[in-house]
């Protein structure tokens, strides 16, 4: 590589190398300040075995998870017990309302009863029928007054 001033003489040529050696004298400073970052990198390596610790926190608490799920499952479970002794008491309570059916049954029966046991008049024949249909909630209130 030529300067623009250089025409390849002898004497040029040795200036030139001159100037071109002083240049790579100089850039050796830069490289023996190099091996500094070299030995201070070794820092990060030995820091970098902390998270590899802290990791293993995540795995324990994850158990606790499942754990916590499990009893979750245990107590829906439970509730679905709970849930069928429910549906067994309202069965009963259909049972229970079916006996005031029967025994309503049985009044308007001693009713007829007694109707047929007196002796009938078309005006009794119709007050007792009027209170048999009021009774049995075919028959408004106010009629029954008249």
């Amino acid at each position: 590589m030529w300067c623009d001033r250089c025409t390849g003489s002898a004497h040029q040529l040795e200036r030139y190398s001159e100037f071109f050696l002083s240049n790579i004298t100089i850039d050796t400073v830069p490289i023996v300040s190099e091996t500094i970052p070299i030995v201070s990198e070794t820092i990060p390596i030995v820091s970098e075995t902390i998270p590899i610790v802290s990791a293993t926190i995540p795995i324990v608490s994850a158990t606790a998870s499942i754990v916590s799920a499990t009893t979750s499952v245990v107590s829906a479970t439970t509730s679905v017990v709970s849930a069928t002794t429910s549906v067994v008491s309202a069965t009963t309570s259909i049972v229970s309302a079916t006996i005031p059916v029967v025994s309503a049954t049985a009044s308007i029966v001693s009713e007829t009863v007694s109707i047929v046991n007196e002796t009938v008049t078309p005006q009794s024949l119709i007050l007792k029928r009027t209170k048999l249909l009021h009774s049995l909630g075919k028959l408004p209130t106010h009629l029954l007054e008249s």
